[in-house]
């Protein structure tokens, strides 16, 4: 098993909370679906001032293996809903 450590920062001029969260709901409901997930945690990093820029989502992921998070990594869905949120 292994865990991955991802950082979302949102970009300043072009934030949008419930766009930003969407972004990283979406994520973990396909990553949930790919073959090796075996979970996730999201966690905001304080301080929680959502007014503030920028705003920091961090994700743990446990997969099976490597090869298994570098399949979600590099899967058509993975790009596709990241060019969709990519000007957050």
């Amino acid at each position: 098993m292994i865990k991955i450590l991802s950082e979302k920062i949102s970009i300043k001029n072009c934030f949008s909370y419930n766009k930003f969260v969407n972004y990283t709901n979406k994520l973990s409901e396909h990553a949930k679906q790919q073959p090796g997930f075996i979970s996730t945690n999201t966690y905001i990093k304080e301080p929680i001032e959502f007014e503030k820029l920028p705003v920091n989502i961090i994700t743990i992921s446990e997969w099976e293996n490597i090869e298994s998070w570098k399949d979600w990594y590099n899967s058509n869905i993975r790009k596709e809903i990241y060019n969709e949120f990519k000007d957050t």
